[in-house]
């Protein structure tokens, strides 16, 4: 069970790891290796629970301190709304990632606003267009109450190459900053309009 089968990867096949580990050091505090569908739920919130508390796997792992206020840094296969609020009330934690834009027409309050541009219009924008929205918790997810309701979740799509998707707990900023790339049709470095997150 410990070697699957990527078709998305260059490397076909492999042992696939669920690893938290310091964004500044690349230490790792905890990892688990997939082992296929008989194992644990491979939701993404379940997998975070089980990395946040090594003391709760199968393995009884030894739990490590969890301070309030950290940043959890992810990639689009796990960041969600529902792993943001997750975080925020279990953990007093705060999220930024990646996110996976869909076509999906009909949309709930855990998805994003943003759907996949089609290519015609993503190919129309110029690098550094974005469209954001800002929201409290409390009107994504009306079954919250307390403090968590009046948390902010920035959601903001982006050109640079491609269109980006991106979600931030972390902090709600405007655009205004800019960020350097190259331009192959001018053969230069020019600058574009970037996200504060």
């Amino acid at each position: 069970h410990f070697v699957q089968h990527m078709p998305a990867k260059p490397i076909k096949h492999g042992v696939k790891l669920y690893v938290l580990c310091c964004s500044h050091t690349g230490y790792v505090y905890s990892f688990e290796c997939y082992t296929g569908k008989d194992g644990p739920s491979n939701s993404p919130e379940a997998i975070i629970k089980r990395l946040l508390d090594p003391g709760s796997r199968r393995d009884g792992g030894v739990a490590y301190d969890v301070e309030p206020g950290r940043t959890l840094h992810a990639d689009n296969w796990y960041t969600k709304l529902r792993l943001a609020l997750m975080l925020g009330v279990d953990y007093s934690m705060k999220l930024i990632g990646t996110v996976r834009l869909t076509s999906k027409k009909s949309r709930d309050g855990s998805d994003v606003p943003f759907g996949k541009p089609s290519n015609g219009a993503a190919k129309s924008v110029k690098r550094g267009w974005y469209r954001r929205a800002v929201a409290k918790m409390g009107d994504l997810f009306p079954e919250l109450s307390g403090a968590a309701k009046d948390w902010y979740v920035q959601v903001l799509i982006w050109k640079d190459k491609r269109i980006l998707g991106l979600i931030s707990t972390a902090g709600v900023g405007d655009f205004g900053e800019t960020t350097t790339r190259w331009s192959k049709a001018l053969k230069r470095y020019i600058e574009i309009a970037t996200h504060a997150v």
